[in-house]
């Protein structure tokens, strides 16, 4: 991900050559956006250049907010917002990378930003929970897991996820209470089966 704000548009279409030049020798390139924002569509500067690259598969997704162009102003934050689910992907995709490297600050500042586009996410929400499990930071996996429960009881991650907590936190009963309620809906879960001491 790069911002350029204030900058001009010259320091992404760098980017975006970069992009091109690699994915024409073969290499595989993630997917790119380009949100841009103007006055106008005379400010949107290389517009048929960006629409080749477009065209070619190097730039899957271009919005443009022209905030003058219409009644309503219109800026790059409004396409965002729009464009949430896109905005998360890119945001997650960009942690799973950092992740990778082991850089865990990189990728729970993604994860994060990831849900704050995307609030029902629950991807991104249960691999912030499992970075912040493996990170002994309890506390915060226990909250990402219980909004995402209260969004769907029913995640068998999360509830897997939410037990490993509560046994850490050794709170057995609030632990075996998730276990309990993933078995009555899959009996045969082998790892809640492995782990429930009651069973």
């Amino acid at each position: 991900r790069s911002v350029a704000l204030g900058t001009g548009i010259a320091p992404m279409r760098a980017f975006i050559e970069e992009r091109a030049a690699a994915k024409r020798d073969g290499e595989e390139c993630a997917e790119m956006a380009l949100f841009f924002g103007a006055r106008n569509r005379q400010e949107y500067s290389y517009e048929s250049e960006f629409n080749a690259y477009q065209e070619e598969g190097v730039l899957e997704h271009i919005h443009l907010a022209l905030s003058r162009e219409q009644k309503e102003k219109i800026y790059v934050t409004h396409r965002l917002q729009q464009q949430k689910e896109l905005a998360a992907d890119i945001c997650m995709g960009m942690a799973e990378h950092h992740r990778k490297q082991g850089d865990v600050g990189k990728a729970t500042e993604l994860y994060s930003e990831a849900i704050s586009y995307d609030e029902k996410n629950a991807k991104a929400t249960i691999s912030l929970s499992k970075l912040y499990l493996e990170t002994g930071q309890l506390e915060d996996a226990q909250q990402q897991l219980t909004v995402l429960l209260n969004n769907d009881k029913r995640n068998t991650d999360a509830t897997m996820m939410m037990a490993e907590v509560m046994f850490r936190k050794h709170e057995s009963d609030s632990a075996i209470f998730h276990f309990t309620q993933l078995l009555d809906r899959e009996p045969e879960h082998y790892e809640a089966c492995d782990a429930n001491p009651c069973g």
